[in-house]
């Protein structure tokens, strides 16, 4: 299975990323800008980044809409959500912590301005997140 999700910057460049999830934990990232420059087929396959963080099927990814962040989860595991820095790929560290009640996520989705992350789990809880400084 895998799942796929377009997303990035709002205006001109708006789903410059593609993300790609499958069952086993692994998303990878392409730039579409860097694949209309390519200058050859093998260029554009290339993923810009790998993010390996999770270790279960990958069954919610979302895009700021600033496109500066990609939220990774998978339903099957207890707390298995991962913000990354696009277009660097690299996964933060600072959050969420062990101690982050997440459960087993479900849903997510930023707010308009990028400045908030809403959580859903199995259990039914919702929980809204405010990113300070990313």
């Amino acid at each position: 299975m895998l799942l796929v999700k377009v997303g990035g910057v709002n205006g001109i460049n708006k789903n410059r990323f593609i993300a790609i999830g499958n069952n086993v934990g692994i998303v990878n990232v392409y730039d579409r800008l860097k694949a209309s420059s390519a200058s050859n087929s093998n260029e554009i396959r290339k993923p810009i980044g790998t993010v390996e963080n999770l270790v279960t099927t990958i069954s919610t990814i979302e895009f700021s809409p600033d496109g500066q962040i990609m939220c990774i989860a998978s339903r099957d595991k207890k707390d298995a959500l991962r913000l990354v820095h696009l277009p660097t790929c690299k996964v933060y560290s600072n959050w969420p912590t062990s101690g982050t009640p997440l459960g087993k996520v479900t849903a997510v989705c930023f707010s308009h301005g990028g400045e908030m992350l809403c959580t859903g789990n199995e259990a039914g809880k919702v929980r809204l997140w405010r990113l300070n400084h990313y």
